[in-house]
């Protein structure tokens, strides 16, 4: 849809801009079409798939944004308890506080292997057109996964760095305080929490997407027999998770199944967050 139709007028109107919590750098507004021009890209019957694939490319953006918003407020969290003294120590030094910075790095980096590995299925499926194969439903798992637990990363780091700068983290003079409003729409954009277990449900139950999954856990289970005890047992213990949870799936009716989706979801991204950095360790 172009700006101006063919008589030069504007092709659409913009009723108002949105008063919003976050990213407030980048307007949204309400537009009414009336009599507007437009021209048809692609083929019709080829709409949905073209909606779906964009979807993919928005959510795997959608994760890498949500990345880098809980990295950011991670490091102002860090530099901050560097220089920060309480209780006649610095902030680092507590134990307390060292363990918040591990869990949010960790928790950083486990998301962050999830989208690139989704990113990684993804180029080497895109330019495939229906009917797809088992490797592109692959990754369309994947980008749900990725795009679900990334949101709830960064909505959680983001909060956990306020927490740690203490009151004055509420402050909008401190940069934590942005970077958390921003982190509370990546659940939102491009499809929630609740569409994206929906359309993971799909995935699995209808593309068998969960079997690809699985041989990959498979895989580097072979790869890292001669690791040492404790990493073999972490990437056991993700293993066996990843299959109970779905063979637990497979127990539940249509509605069980939608009820419970978001927890499967969340089990599924944190057993292969946890395999994949056991792996590439």
């Amino acid at each position: 849809m172009p700006e101006f139709d063919s008589n030069g007028k504007r092709n659409f109107r913009v009723t108002r801009l949105k008063q919003k919590s976050g990213t407030l750098s980048v307007p949204t507004g309400e537009v009414e079409f009336e009599n507007s021009e437009a021209f048809l890209i692609g083929k019709p019957e080829m709409g949905i798939y073209y909606t779906t694939e964009n979807l993919m490319v928005s959510r795997l953006s959608n994760a890498m944004g949500a990345l880098g918003i809980a990295r950011k407020a991670y490091l102002e969290a860090y530099y901050y308890a560097k220089k920060r003294s309480a209780f006649g120590k610095k902030l680092l030094e507590h134990p307390l506080v060292q363990r918040d910075l591990i869990e949010m790095e960790v928790y950083i980096e486990g998301t962050m292997a999830i989208t690139l590995k989704a990113i990684h299925e993804f180029q080497k499926s895109f330019k495939e057109t229906p009917p797809y194969t088992e490797r592109y439903h692959y990754a369309r798992l994947l980008t749900h996964i990725a795009k679900n637990l990334t949101a709830d990363m960064s909505s959680y780091v983001t909060r956990l760095a306020m927490e740690l700068h203490g009151g004055i983290g509420f402050l909008s003079e401190f940069p934590v305080e942005r970077w958390h409003r921003e982190a509370l729409i990546t659940p939102i954009w491009e499809g929630t929490s609740n569409i994206q277990a929906l359309d993971m449900l799909e995935a699995i139950v209808k593309k068998s997407a969960h079997l690809p999954l699985l041989k990959e856990l498979e895989d580097m289970a072979i790869d890292l027999k001669a690791c040492e005890t404790h990493a073999l047992e972490l990437y056991k213990h993700a293993h066996t998770r990843a299959e109970s949870t779905l063979k637990s799936l497979n127990a539940l009716s249509e509605e069980e199944a939608q009820f419970f989706a978001k927890d499967v979801l969340s089990e599924l991204g944190h057993a292969l967050a946890v395999a994949t950095l056991v792996h590439a360790s």
